[in-house]
């Protein structure tokens, strides 16, 4: 919003405001018309509304009336400070709650890879000492049958038995 219409607008709402004039209801009706007036500039779509006839400002009649519109006025002001839902809009972006919502699938995806290898990496480790377990085994056996056939061949020659005479 312009820089003139924002002090023109605080200017004349310290002019007539109702705590100046107590009691009086041409000055509080005067500071609610000043009032819908700079929500209606303040907002793109209502001055866009305005300026072609649609929208026309009201004035409350009732202090009933005008403690409504003021808390509707300050709740939408009140409002521009907090950032958006994932499915709410308000001026404020909220780029982690956006990034959370469009790309979790694909968080999901990730962690659920990381998972899967983690399982595919300890089976590939299990079988490698399974491996490991197999070859030690079949080495021992070996070993005892060389063992074997060495102690015989070693009596063979110890009691002098002589093949061939």
């Amino acid at each position: 919003m312009a820089g003139p219409v924002k002090n023109a607008y605080y200017n004349l709402s310290k002019t007539y405001h109702p705590d100046q004039y107590k009691g009086a209801e041409d000055a509080s009706l005067k500071f609610r018309e000043i009032t819908e007036a700079y929500e209606v500039l303040g907002n793109f779509h209502k001055r866009k509304m305005y300026d072609r006839g649609i929208f026309t400002i009201s004035t409350a009649a009732t202090p009933a009336e005008a403690e409504e519109y003021s808390a509707k006025f300050y709740e939408s002001r009140r409002k521009k400070g907090y950032a958006p839902t994932s499915t709410g809009r308000t001026p404020i972006f909220n780029f982690d709650e956006w990034s959370k919502a469009h790309y979790d699938h694909s968080r999901v995806r990730r962690e659920d890879a990381k998972i899967r290898y983690e399982k595919q990496l300890k089976k590939r480790l299990e079988q490698a000492e399974g491996k490991k377990t197999d070859i030690v085994v079949t080495l021992f056996i070996f070993g005892v049958i060389f063992m074997i056939l060495y102690s015989s061949t070693q009596q063979d020659l110890d009691t002098g038995k002589h093949k061939g005479k």
